[in-house]
């Protein structure tokens, strides 16, 4: 089914009186969707089903595989407040597609989407990369736990959520904005410079050079040592003491 008869159906099947309106969001709203990209539609409704599975699920028209999120205009609004969710929120916002809108209230949440400046969350975004990297002390640990253990289930199971975290707290700091999770870490590595020490053991860490687990997990130690240079001056004074701690351990595996 061509896509603006998909899209058509979907509203005629799921607009009621709850709802506000439709969004295409993600690459088919970019206009660089491939053969097994997903159909990305925003419902937007006043007030949200009380079936705790309402806010995201997944449907099947035929040969397209269609991701349905459920929202209202306030929680998008709150999202654009924090920078963790800032991230991605604001992009999709700029990127849709507006299909219905009864009230054109999503046309202004789009302008507020376009509207958004970094600087309006960049003291919460501080805030949040330290308090990030201090959580993933713990991933640090867990891999340190592995390499003294020669356990290389255990580096490679706690290695993975070590970079998600470390990738996070530096894109949040930095507000890179998600223009596609498909590019998100190539925008991140971009950003810091893809000739740089972070990009490199990033890109070993992911697994994407040819290494061992112990060569892996060794460089999301060091990993976690470069995130914490290039964060040092927003890590507020009361996670320092993990975090110092944290990378006095990590030196035995990354020197």
């Amino acid at each position: 089914m061509p896509l603006e008869a998909l899209l058509q159906s979907i509203l005629t099947e799921l607009d009621d009186e709850n709802t506000i309106g439709f969004g295409l969001t993600g690459s088919h709203a970019r206009g660089d969707a491939q053969p097994y990209s997903d159909i990305d539609v925003w419902r937007f409704v006043r007030v949200m089903p009380d079936d705790p599975h309402a806010g995201y699920t997944l449907r099947q028209y035929g040969d397209n595989l269609v991701s349905l999120t459920t929202s209202t205009i306030d929680s998008q609004r709150e999202k654009m407040a924090r920078p963790e969710n800032a991230l991605s929120t604001v992009p999709g916002l700029r990127q849709m597609r507006i299909l219905l809108d009864k009230t054109g209230e999503l046309a202004a949440l789009a302008q507020e989407a376009h509207d958004f400046r970094w600087e309006m969350v960049q003291e919460a975004a501080n805030i949040f990369a330290s308090h990030d990297l201090l959580g993933n002390a713990e991933e640090a640990y867990k891999v340190m736990s592995g390499l003294r253990q020669s356990d290389d289930h255990l580096i490679l199971f706690w290695l993975p959520w070590l970079v998600v975290g470390l990738t996070r707290a530096l894109a949040v700091q930095r507000g890179i904005l998600v223009e596609s999770e498909n590019n998100y870490y190539r925008q991140v590595q971009r950003a810091v410079g893809l000739d740089s020490e972070w990009t490199q053991l990033h890109r070993l860490a992911m697994g994407l050079v040819v290494a061992s687990p112990d060569a892996r997990g060794r460089a999301g130690l060091r990993l976690y040592r470069e995130t914490a240079t290039l964060l040092d001056a927003i890590i507020l004074p009361e996670h320092r003491p993990v975090i110092e701690q944290t990378l006095r351990l990590l030196a035995r595996y990354t020197e």
